[in-house]
């Protein structure tokens, strides 16, 4: 397990509010794609943040460290996978249809999407803000 910089759950949670106020002024800017994946960094931190206050671990390599003893399997929290942090919700069986559909835009996201060249549009990115702030809410309710 490797060092874990800004991983206390109040980086994270703090960091989940900042990354989203970052995609909104790109938005605003018609800067869709950096819009998008500052908002998906957003998404990523809420539910690590989630998963702290879930298990009432304060940091992500403690939490890390109980998810691993719990599951049986070793657990990597320095990941960027929407999925695979979901996942360690057990929330997927609480998904109605909606959210169901919002979560499957979110897990679109991508971290290579810092290397992509391509503008993205405003359709796709409104998508994903509506999305995106439903399934936050989600996240916020029901993990």
């Amino acid at each position: 397990m490797g060092v874990y910089r800004h991983a206390g759950l109040t980086d994270q949670h703090k960091a989940s509010f900042a990354r989203r106020r970052d995609a909104r002024a790109l938005r605003e800017a018609s800067r869709w794609r950096g819009a998008m994946y500052m908002l998906g960094y957003a998404i990523e931190c809420r539910l690590k943040a989630r998963l702290m206050e879930r298990y009432r671990m304060y940091h992500l390599a403690a939490l890390e460290k109980k998810l691993t003893e719990r599951l049986g399997v070793p657990v990597d929290l320095r990941t960027h996978s929407i999925a695979y942090l979901f996942e360690l919700t057990e929330a997927n069986n609480r998904l109605s249809d909606g959210i169901r559909r919002d979560y499957n835009v979110c897990v679109r996201w991508r971290v290579d999407w810092r290397y992509d060249p391509d503008a993205g549009n405003m359709r796709d990115c409104d998508e994903f803000f509506e999305c995106g702030d439903r399934f936050m809410k989600f996240i916020d309710s029901s993990v």
